[in-house]
């Protein structure tokens, strides 16, 4: 997915749909990069273990709004 000039949103949701954390609002995008979430939420509380919803809103001059969904799952190693 090229994103270059495209700006965007990037929250983390639990599995009862509340807002976890945004990550980044209204943020200018890259051809490419990485995100890395610490596993915290808004207040730097650690989650709990489960499973996570990723959302990626993108927008920009000559593309429509777009929302991109991932799943990820959170587990804990002693």
């Amino acid at each position: 997915m090229n994103l270059s000039g495209t700006y965007g949103n990037l929250m983390i949701y639990d599995h009862r749909g509340r807002l976890i954390k945004q990550l980044f609002q209204n943020s200018l995008l890259d051809y490419a990069g990485v995100v890395i979430w610490d596993g915290t939420d808004a207040a730097g509380r650690p989650v709990q273990v489960g499973s996570y919803l990723i959302v990626l809103e993108t927008y920009g001059p000559k593309q429509s709004f777009q929302t991109h969904y991932q799943t990820i799952v959170v587990g804990f190693h002693p």
